[in-house]
């Protein structure tokens, strides 16, 4: 599939689309999106303070790179590789990235008029809801999606952006194709997310995603969700291919390549914040996965960086 440049930003002119009441998008004259712009790919802003914001619109993101963190009706979310980002209006938010940090997405941003052209400002999930008929639980922003659903979403954002800067009149229609299929993707996603309550392994999949910093071990994963230790392990091998605490440090393997990358944070402060117990153990792990010490992995990565 085709992507837009990366950094790229369009914004989208009322005059030229979205009429209401018609295209793809009528949902029965119940309201209509109406697209104000689209990011493929873009450095998330450098906030200078902790500042929150509302808008009477909808923002849908997806990070690529990079860790940093959200507030979100004044609480601290964390961000990675996979979060992604929904944001309703008057819910109060900015970013929070960390000085010589780097953080990339995708966003789209829309807001959802009547047809007396008045804008909306319920939940998210709660005008999905209407629209599909069914029960759409509210995202928990920040949650790292699985590998398929994120390349939905990016390819989704993707369509909107280069949709934008195609000639009209088929502009209209291919942006208003793939602003639906976007929130159509995150209907089904956020109803099958809500299945996590209802099953185990998926339970104690997020409470280490929640949690790579603090050394929790497997007695204590298996007592949340009432199972013996041998009967977690082989029930989580057979759903992730891994055990508990190699999927752990997997995700603290990714985290701290992410870290090293984008960040000039000490070698040591990586460590920690990644959850290992110590620098020296932290190398020798590094080492032993990826083939070189976390040392000359930043500095090969800082090469190709500026060879680029």
């Amino acid at each position: 599939m085709r992507t837009p440049p990366k950094n790229h930003v369009v914004v989208y002119p009322h005059g030229l689309g979205w009429q209401r009441g018609g295209g793809t998008l009528d949902t029965e004259g119940r309201a209509t999106p109406r697209l104000i712009h689209a990011a493929w790919h873009q450095d998330i802003p450098v906030v200078p303070r902790r500042s929150e914001h509302t808008h009477d619109v909808y923002h849908i993101g997806l990070v690529h790179e990079g860790e940093s963190s959200m507030l979100l009706d004044s609480r601290e979310v964390s961000t990675r590789p996979g979060s992604l980002l929904i944001v309703s209006p008057g819910q109060p938010h900015c970013f929070l990235l960390p000085p010589r940090t780097r953080s990339v997405y995708s966003e789209v941003t829309f807001e959802l008029v009547d047809r007396v052209g008045k804008s909306l400002r319920d939940p998210l999930h709660d005008v999905l809801a209407e629209w599909t008929g069914t029960d759409c639980p509210a995202w928990i922003t920040g949650t790292v999606v699985k590998p398929d659903l994120k390349k939905t979403v990016a390819d989704a954002i993707a369509r909107v952006v280069m949709g934008c800067m195609t000639a009209p009149p088929r502009r209209q229609f291919l942006v208003n194709r793939a602003l639906m299929d976007l929130l159509e993707e995150i209907a089904s996603a956020g109803r099958a997310i809500s299945d996590v309550a209802d099953d185990p392994i998926a339970q104690v999949a997020a409470l280490i995603e929640a949690n790579l910093q603090e050394p929790i071990s497997v007695n204590e994963m298996a007592e949340q969700v009432s199972m013996s230790p041998n009967h977690l392990i082989r029930r989580f091998r057979d759903h992730y291919g891994t055990t508990p605490l190699a999927y752990r440090q997997q995700l603290r393997l990714e985290a701290a390549i992410s870290l090293l990358t984008m960040t000039h944070y000490p070698i040591k402060l990586i460590a920690e914040w990644t959850g290992f117990s110590s620098v020296y153990y932290f190398s020798r792990f590094f080492t032993s996965k990826v083939g070189t010490s976390p040392a000359a992995y930043r500095e090969q990565a800082n090469h190709d960086q500026h060879q680029t």
